[in-house]
């Protein structure tokens, strides 16, 4: 689990220094900084942060998965990318439990944030 956790903290540190250069055109001194993400990218994509919202207060987890990736794959923008990372955020949240009631995994949430970076272009360094 912890190892699970690890892999999913480093992702996200990855998506943080690639943010903070593409979209705020600035440099991290190092790994350990953090920075606030502006969640205005996505507060432009409200129609699929909703859907995706009521997908998953229904328990539809996976449903939601699906649509964010149908919608991604149709159109990989910096709106969508951001729904994805509000996303999969909101995912890492969970406990394993929680994810199991609503027939998902830890590892499933670690895979798919995976994708869509790799699918934007993000690479990890690391």
């Amino acid at each position: 689990m912890s190892l699970e956790k690890d892999f999913l903290m480093r992702q996200f540190m990855m998506l943080a220094r690639f943010l903070s250069q593409v979209f705020f055109k600035k440099m991290m001194a190092g790994q350990e900084q953090v920075i606030f993400y502006d969640h205005s990218t996505a507060k432009r994509n409200e129609d699929l942060s909703d859907d995706l919202n009521e997908l998953v207060g229904m328990g539809e987890i996976n449903e939601a998965e699906n649509r964010l990736f149908q919608v991604f794959e149709q159109n990989p923008s910096e709106e969508n990318f951001a729904t994805a990372v509000a996303f999969y955020g909101k995912l890492m949240q969970w406990d394993e439990g929680a994810l199991r009631e609503n027939h998902f995994s830890r590892d499933e949430v670690g895979s798919g944030f995976q994708d869509i970076c790799r699918m934007y272009g993000v690479v990890d360094s690391g």
